[in-house]
């Protein structure tokens, strides 16, 4: 069935009721034209290939960070992370919003489950650049705490913000 939202930017795009109910009818013949599960099950693969890549995506930016993390001061490595976090979140929420046929559980283990790797991952990775750091005996030493904490928020911000202008516009 095609969406209230859907049917209102068409009605304020000129379409006529006739046309909308068309296009309604050809919508519905596709969802019962269609009886394979192959669109579900390509959607779910789709779903886990993703899953992976972001959390081997988060693995490689946090690897990429140590010498930023040796080097730069906190407002400078701040910045860095939560240019990198926001840049990778959009991505994220396009993969994940642009999936269909996804259960609920699909999004509370890619909503839970990326940002704990991620918040472990980035801990580990600060911890490891501020040994490193020292034992070359430069750098300056980084909080893993707020490093963790400011990625995870810059990552999950877009998502977060797309539900919220989801749910104003009424979706």
């Amino acid at each position: 069935m095609m969406k209230k939202h859907v049917v209102k930017r068409l009605k304020k795009r000129g379409w006529a009721e006739h046309e909308i109910a068309e296009a309604k009818a050809i919508i519905k013949a596709r969802k019962k034209h269609d009886k394979s599960a192959s669109i579900v099950h390509a959607n779910r693969m789709l779903f886990w290939t993703a899953f992976v890549v972001i959390i081997i995506g988060n693995l490689l930016i946090s690897m990429f960070l140590v010498p930023f993390l040796i080097m730069l001061s906190k407002p400078g490595v701040n910045l860095i992370i939560v240019v990198l976090g926001v840049a990778f979140g959009l991505l994220f929420n396009f993969i994940i919003t642009d999936i269909e046929h996804l259960t609920r559980k699909h999004h509370y283990i890619a909503g839970i489950v990326i940002p704990i790797i991620a918040i472990i991952n980035f801990f580990l990775i600060t911890r490891f650049a501020n040994k490193f750091g020292q034992t070359l005996g430069i750098g300056i030493i980084q909080d893993p705490y707020t490093i963790s904490i400011v990625y995870v928020i810059a990552f999950i911000a877009p998502f977060i913000l797309d539900r919220l202008l989801k749910k104003l516009r009424g979706r």
